[in-house]
């Protein structure tokens, strides 16, 4: 299965819709999985582009945090150089395991960063910093996005507890777009 990128020179929703038709290889169709994850890094593009930050959220490079070790960081740094949002310059940083993420405004927590996911979460949990992850947990423990496999096309669902949570304004359209969990993050007492 050959991978059907999106057109960059589509901009808005157009470009989030495009997403939604590019298909990830199969698994165990021979294809390699840089396809999916230069999918996964459009997706990381695109909702930024869909997220409105507080005017608390700083007015320097956007930066799009990447926790744990993942194979979504490359595509992704290629992918934003030169890109901007709302006039921000978007910067990919690889943030080591002890880093403080809250300097960022993009929080991906890719699978690879295992039992380290929830307290990730936890440490954002009511910051305006988008999370978006890929374990099947994600939106249960407190994430906002999640992709997902469905198919052989990435897919993503809503956390919208979360997102209200966060005081982050996200385009209506692209919540039209995504599947929605409901399901609120269990509170810490």
């Amino acid at each position: 299965m050959k991978l059907r990128l999106p057109l960059l020179c589509l901009a808005g929703l157009a470009g989030v819709v495009c997403l939604l038709g590019a298909a990830a290889p199969a698994p165990g169709s021979g294809a390699t999985a840089r396809g999916e994850h230069e999918v996964k890094a459009a997706f990381l593009l695109n909702f930024a582009r869909f997220v409105e930050w507080p005017a608390t959220g700083g007015t320097g490079a956007l930066v799009i945090g990447v926790a744990g070790p993942s194979p979504v960081f490359e595509p992704l740094q290629a992918m934003v150089a030169g890109e901007t949002v709302r006039g921000r310059r978007i910067l990919v940083h690889a943030l080591t395991e002890n880093e403080d993420p809250r300097s960022c405004q993009v929080l991906f927590v890719s699978r690879e960063s295992g039992a380290e996911t929830a307290a990730l979460v936890r440490q954002v949990a009511g910051l305006p910093i988008l999370t978006v992850g890929e374990a099947d947990t994600f939106c249960a423990l407190g994430g906002m996005i999640n992709l997902f496999l469905e198919g052989s096309a990435i897919r993503f669902e809503v956390n919208r507890t979360a997102l209200a949570d966060s005081g982050l304004r996200v385009s209506s359209r692209l919540l039209q777009l995504a599947r929605k969990n409901e399901s609120a993050p269990a509170r810490q007492p």
